[in-house]
């Protein structure tokens, strides 16, 4: 008879803040499984944690252990059980699971997990821990039968550290973030313009602080431990690493280091050595892919210099990934889709190989969107073109370019939504699965019901990990599918009609004004521009109103903004001037008054109206009022009953970012509506 062990896992913090549940609501779980059944009302209230495994099973559970230290920080193992006050969890195998898949069933004091392989073992852990809830002194499980398993089985996400470093440390909690909510790939973007962040034997100059980019973390890489050590934890929480080496463009660095491209007849040379040295310090078993980069870049000899580089790879008993638009690669080579809206029937331009198999990041960089619009486009995203994947149709991974200097690491985090948009990536690419069709994901039709009511709950689920699991965690986002906007069509700057006040304004306003309703916290002007076919290409306005009906008089946090800049590059017309709303002209009204804009700590900068791509302005860092996310909240008074806000939103110029932001932090007693009753 095999040995049983008992480990008992003693919790003791919460793991979600007590939070009201219906009985008919979805449980909060990212990404929602596929199957999900309530085997009775009650829940099951527990102390600790016991989970039985033989020998079968025990080295599966190191990972799921490292991450309930990790969310549950004052665990305590115990190898006996207490008398009373405990749930087991007994571990099965069956071989009939789908990969990465599993069942989770709950209940009385019995839990059991069943799975096919490691990952689905681990993943049903992340699972239970998502279920738990505190209760006084002790945790609740609801007593549930789950059938999951992944539509897709590459769901990653991509940092460039070429531009702007981060510390394995700190990418090791990351890593622990992405495997929760089951991602199963890291893509590690390790060279770009300002360096080379990989050790290099065979060419020492390639880490040489002199030949990099001054202020970008000169003379920062990973040694091949530390690679090896990274690779090793992700492992252990079913993470696939995929480092990118990109050749031959994105490649500044190297020019300077060594006076000749990488595309030439010595740069081969120098890359078939690093290459090489990269292949023998780190084993196919533990990373078998490897990402060649090859987008943005012209050379003379494009298809010997690809099958140069593929051949390395395939040679070293490894795939090879590419950017696709880039350079053409061989059949075999997975290419990663990247321009916008790639498998959308409105985009007729770009060329997508549908004959390679393919990763799909042309959803939306986290760095280039407003974070509200991101959030939305990702969970109304039909990812790869397709209801779940195929031996072509392998997934997607989430980009993050901070291409502008990060001076302190944490804004990328901060300035970016990158843990709103993972838990809607994870949602979209685990999930799978048909969705309502949305003309354009940037406008959000309060006709299309079914897919507002997709969004809606998706944030009622996002804001429980929002305020527990992930309270200590930037989180540049808030719910906001329920906010209603009537919108003008844009016209004529020069027809337009001011007026003082709210209801004068409305009033006002040109009676050939065509209106049009949408609903989210952000509108992308841009967006309905092109929908309604409206020419010109600065010089424009439009107004948005809404009515705001509140339980009570009270002052409500809100996030108001207008223009938001892309995170790669400095183009936008800066920080208002003092007293201004916008650097546009925007402006808003609350009952008929002018809301009093913030003070700005640097009123008129950083106004750059071309993109600053290898210019001296992308060095310098993004400041927290610059985003309206990040800076302080706008106290906005409210009346008992309706409230009219109007928003004026010009264009002033081609290449702006046009939209507009009005979202409360807090929706509770407030009701948005474009009706007037």
């Amino acid at each position: 008879m095999k040995r049983i062990t008992r480990i008992a896992l003693l919790s003791a913090m919460v793991v979600f803040t007590a939070t009201s549940r219906g009985n008919n609501a979805k449980l909060p779980l990212i990404p929602y499984p596929q199957k999900v059944e309530q085997l009775k009302a009650e829940k099951v209230s527990f102390k600790t944690l016991v989970i039985l495994a033989d020998e079968d099973h025990s080295t599966n559970l190191s990972g799921a252990i490292a991450q309930l230290n990790r969310f549950v920080p004052a665990l305590q193992i115990s190898t006996n059980a207490p008398q009373k006050g405990y749930i087991t969890v007994s571990l099965l195998k069956e071989t009939s699971i789908p990969k990465e898949g599993y069942k989770l069933n709950i209940e009385g004091n019995k839990a059991s997990i069943t799975y096919s392989d490691n990952g689905g073992c681990f993943y049903a852990f992340q699972t239970l821990m998502q279920l738990m809830e505190k209760k006084g002194k002790a945790y609740t499980l609801p007593q549930v039968a789950i059938e999951d398993s992944p539509n897709f089985m590459f769901r990653g996400f991509m940092h460039d550290v070429g531009r702007n470093f981060q510390t394995i440390e700190d990418l090791k909690r990351q890593l622990d973030i992405f495997a929760l909510y089951k991602l199963n790939v890291f893509h590690w973007h390790l060279t770009d313009h300002p360096g080379w962040r990989i050790e290099c034997k065979a060419y020492p100059i390639l880490n040489d602080p002199t030949y990099q980019r001054k202020g970008r973390d000169q003379g920062t890489f990973y040694t091949y431990d530390q690679i090896r050590d990274l690779i090793a934890y992700a492992k252990e929480r079913n993470i696939l690493v995929i480092p990118e080496i990109d050749v031959p463009g994105h490649s500044a660095y190297f020019k300077t280091a060594f006076g000749f491209t990488m595309a030439s007849p010595q740069g081969i040379e120098v890359l078939e050595k690093c290459f090489k040295e990269f292949f023998s310090e780190i084993p196919a078993s533990d990373c078998p892919y490897i990402h060649l980069g090859s987008d943005e870049v012209h050379i003379d000899n494009p298809k010997e210099f690809m099958a140069k580089m593929e051949d390395l790879v395939y040679q070293s008993g490894r795939k090879a990934v590419v950017w696709n638009p880039g350079l053409k690669a061989s059949p075999a080579t997975i290419n990663q889709i990247w321009k916008d809206a790639a498998f959308t029937s409105e985009d007729k331009q770009n060329d997508v190989n549908l004959s390679s198999p393919l990763f799909d990041s042309s959803i939306g960089y986290v760095n280039g969107y407003d974070p509200l619009i991101l959030v939305n486009r990702i969970i109304l995203n039909k990812a790869c073109g397709k209801v779940k994947g195929d031996s072509l149709a392998l997934g997607g991974i989430l980009c993050c370019w901070p291409d502008v200097k990060v001076a302190d690491k944490k804004n990328i985090f901060r300035h970016n939504p990158v843990w709103p948009a993972t838990l809607a990536f994870a949602e979209r690419y685990w999930h799978g699965g048909e969705l309502p069709f949305v003309k354009n994901p940037n406008l959000l039709e309060l006709s299309n019901i079914e897919m507002r009511n997709n969004l809606e709950d998706f944030e009622k689920r996002m804001d429980v990990h929002k305020t527990g699991i992930l309270a200590s965690e930037p989180f540049p986002w808030t719910a906001n599918s329920t906010i209603q906007w009537n919108v003008s069509i844009p016209f004529k700057s020069k027809e337009e009609h001011t007026a003082k006040s709210t209801t004068k304004a409305l009033a006002s306003l040109p009676d050939s004004l065509r209106w049009v309703s949408y609903s989210g916290g952000t509108i992308d002007m841009e967006a309905l521009k092109r929908a309604y076919k409206v020419e010109g290409k600065d010089s424009l306005v439009a107004y948005a109103y809404a009515y705001i009906y509140s339980d009570k008089s009270k002052t409500v946090d809100c996030w108001i903004g207008f223009e938001t800049p892309a995170r790669s590059n400095r183009q936008y017309a800066g920080i208002p001037q003092q007293g201004s709303w916008d650097a546009n002209g925007g402006d808003v009204w609350i009952n008929g008054s002018r809301l009093t804009p913030p003070v700005w700590s640097k009123p008129g900068q950083y106004r750059i109206l071309r993109p600053t791509w290898a210019q001296p302005e992308e060095e310098m860092p993004y400041e927290d009022e610059e985003f309206y996310w990040s800076r302080k909240p706008t106290k906005v008074h409210l009346q008992k009953g309706k409230n009219v806000v109007l928003i004026k939103v010009p264009k002033s110029y081609q290449a702006q970012r046009w939209s507009f932001t009005f979202a409360p932090l807090n929706m509770d007693g407030l009701r948005f509506t474009t009706k007037e009753n």
